[in-house]
């Protein structure tokens, strides 16, 4: 029993004694309160996490304690969340595989080269000699098709249809030859096209053979309609002459003779019944030839081709594979609160990202490319840097207007031909480099090395030696950066510094000592007077410079890390953040979210770096950690809804190590693992550009589960040809609010 009460009162001692630590430590919420009191806006006084641990505070600046600033909600119609659905798969709704009518040797697979029509190359080119059943034109009959002239008369024929009529009289089966290109995987076909000829040497024989059946038939009907006629005019004379001289012919003359017109008569019924039948053998005959020519039921490509000429094919043995890939549908799953919100035949978007190979490869470095830039100007100059410690200099011009696979002119690029390229040897391995803003009065060219030196080079001459910035970083540097104006330019490292430097003399003009707790991995000016910075502490910072000393201005933390370098929008409001596996698009005044760019599979992270475009802003540039792939993104700025849509995917077989937009060219330049430096054309404007009008229609919501994701199944029919999307790729549906 006392052994009880020790441990209760222990208990008790431990309780008092935890409950006045808390107490002192201030972390309860004062009572009455007076918390509210002492902050009127709001705010919190919160432990620093630093707190109980020395260090020199002198040396860092922390952002100062701000109000909480209330964010405002949209809800205008306008700006209502669409229903955005990812990985939905484009399907075929429409295919064909061709087969075999008959039985048979190939003669060709292959079309028939229209009048007027270029020859194919000679290795594509068969010529085959083919029957065609003729059907006389009649006086006033208009047609628009091939029509031939024998001369053996002056009448015009022209190709027997299926509904024509069989007349002997105006029938021919004429043989000529004709001119087929030989179709290859990929070749457009349309509907009733012939794509494949068998050998028509025996239905030919069966025509000639039925025709003439036709025609014995027709001839022995018309032979026994007359005897029928003549034994019907005997007849009648015989019952006249009975008639004027009763006795004179006998009953059984009579009944002869009318025997023998019963007997004609119906032998014409039986010849006109042999007569439809050879009719009818004549049709068949005419189907069975035409089953010898193969033809296209639906629009399309060609996909797969079976049988070749020469060989033999049996009854149904498929000749060709044939797809319309205009007629497209994308499948996918959605949450079953989502599903409710669609309806048949409700018009929506299917968006997709095209995959796209660089115009241009630069060639000069030996080993991994470790920082890439684009000077300003209409042919600017494209820097990259190495570890092989060279820094190469590109002098970039426009070559002509090319053809876009959506077929605008845009530039494509090649290498000057009088200043092609400039290598310079770096004593140590340039990790950054940048270039003077497009309105910047100077077109300076500022790297950072591995062993902290910073150097600007004259674009305009340079033959002139670089000139190094007055002091080194403790460490390599990570980020360079101009200011809008050029005036200034900054560097930040290892050493967890930034320091800002005068662009014309190389003076150092600021310092920020621990700017991060970790490496600074960017550095951005949002403006001659805002320093953005981020680093691998987790955190986006924001410096004010129009002081003595630079003081920070707004702190975001908790990023993920897993984005290096962070682009700051043109024109000085946004930040992205990198933030799992999200990058949202952030606002440097009140921290408010602005957009998110999510990639459309949930298991890629966005790495290495994030950019804005120049000018408007209205693209977005980002690497995945999956394919290889660079992410071309529409702005959610340049939404009316606020929403990202991935435009372009950037493929390479290597991992991208650095990127650069060009500030006055259509182009962005990337710099990879695997030594290449590569210039990816900028798609044209209308394809940034938020459609408006529909390009699909909801044709199936499912109304059971499925059974392995709990989703429900959706179907989307596309009601127009949309660039990019084809069998097999991926494609995002969206379906905008309906407006009241």
């Amino acid at each position: 029993m006392l052994r009880w009460l020790m441990i209760l009162a222990g208990i008790i001692l431990v309780g008092v004694a935890v409950t006045a630590w808390v107490m002192e430590d201030g972390r309860l919420p004062p009572e009455n309160g007076t918390e509210g009191a002492s902050n009127q806006e709001g705010a919190r006084t919160e432990r620093p996490k630093d707190a109980g641990r020395s260090r020199d505070t002198t040396q860092r600046q922390t952002p100062p304690s701000k109000p909480l600033v209330p964010v405002a909600t949209v809800t205008s119609n306008d700006r209502q969340k669409p229903l955005v659905i990812n990985e939905m798969r484009a399907t075929l709704r429409e295919t064909q595989e061709v087969p075999s009518q008959r039985s048979g040797k190939v003669m060709v697979v292959g079309t028939e080269v229209a009048m007027g029509e270029p020859l194919p190359p000679p290795d594509r080119l068969v010529r085959l000699r083919v029957g065609i059943p003729l059907i006389r034109m009649q006086p006033g009959e208009q047609y628009t098709g091939k029509t031939w002239r024998f001369a053996d008369g002056n009448s015009l024929w022209r190709e027997w249809k299926e509904n024509d009529p069989v007349d002997p009289s105006n029938l021919r089966l004429h043989k000529e030859e004709r001119l087929y290109r030989t179709l290859e995987v990929g070749d457009s076909v349309q509907k009733g096209q012939v794509l494949a000829v068998l050998d028509q040497e025996l239905p030919l024989a069966e025509i000639d053979i039925k025709l003439a059946n036709y025609n014995a038939a027709v001839a022995k009907r018309g032979a026994t309609e007359k005897t029928r006629e003549e034994y019907a005019k005997r007849l009648e004379s015989l019952e006249a002459t009975a008639r004027r001289v009763p006795g004179s012919i006998s009953r059984e003359d009579i009944r002869a003779a009318q025997l023998a017109v019963d007997r004609y008569a119906a032998e014409t019924v039986s010849d006109t019944e042999s007569m439809k039948k050879a009719e009818a053998e004549m049709l068949q005959s005419r189907v069975l030839l035409s089953m010898h020519t193969i033809r296209a039921e639906i629009n399309g490509k060609v996909k797969m081709i079976y049988a070749h000429r020469g060989e033999a094919v049996k009854e149904q043995e498929r000749v060709v594979q044939l797809q319309n890939q205009d007629l497209l549908r994308v499948e996918g799953l959605v949450d079953v609160q989502d599903a409710q919100l669609l309806q048949l035949n409700q018009p929506v978007f299917v968006e997709t990202a095209v995959p796209r190979a660089p115009q241009l490869a630069l060639r000069g470095p030996l080993q991994e490319v470790t920082a890439v830039a684009v000077s300003k100007g209409g042919q600017p100059w494209v820097i990259a840097a190495s570890t092989d410690r060279t820094i190469w200099f590109w002098r970039v011009t426009q070559d002509t207007l090319a053809q876009s696979p959506e077929g605008a002119k845009v530039p494509a690029y090649k290498i000057d031909d009088k200043e092609k390229r400039y290598r310079v040897d770096h004593p140590a391995v340039v990790r950054a480099v940048a270039c003077s803003p497009k309105g910047s009065s100077t077109n300076l060219c500022l790297v950072g090395a591995a062993d902290g030196s910073a150097r600007l080079w004259n674009l305009d001459n340079l033959t002139q030696p670089a000139r190094e910035l007055k002091e080194r970083h403790n460490g390599a540097i990570q980020a360079v950066a101009f200011s809008p104006n050029g005036t200034l330019c900054a560097t930040a490292g290892e050493d967890r510094t930034a320091r800002i430097w005068n662009s014309a003399n190389g003076e150092l003009v600021a310092r920020i000592p621990e700017a991060h707790q970790g490496a600074v991995t960017q550095v951005a000016f949002a403006t001659d007077k805002l320093l953005v910075t981020a680093g691998r502490d987790a955190a986006l910072r924001s410096w004010n410079l129009e002081g003595k000393d630079p003081t920070a201005v707004q702190e975001m933390d908790r990023r993920s890390s897993t984005v290096d370098r962070l682009g700051v929008s043109p024109d000085g409001k946004y930040v992205l953040f990198d933030q799992g596996k999200e990058l949202q698009v952030l606002s440097l005044a009140d921290r408010s979210i602005a957009g998110v760019l999510k990639n459309t599979s949930g298991a890629v992270n966005f790495t290495t770096m994030a950019l804005f475009s120049p000018g408007a802003g209205n693209m977005i540039l980002t690497a995945g950690a999956a394919d290889n792939r660079l992410q071309l993104w529409r702005s959610p700025l340049a939404s009316k809804y606020g929403r990202a849509a991935e435009v372009r995917q950037f493929v390479w077989s290597s991992t991208t190590t650095s990127a650069a937009f060009a500030p006055e060219a259509p182009f962005v330049v990337t710099g990879t693992a695997d030594k290449q430096v590569l210039l990816w054309s900028l798609p044209p404007t209308e394809v940034l550009e938020e459609a408006t009008t529909p390009n699909a229609k909801i044709s199936l919501v499912d109304r059971s589960l499925d059974a392995g994701s709990r989703q429900v199944r959706v179907w989307a029919d596309l009601i127009r040809p949309t660039e990019g999307l084809i069998p097999g790729a991926t494609a995002t549906l969206v379906a905008y609010p309906a407006k009241n």
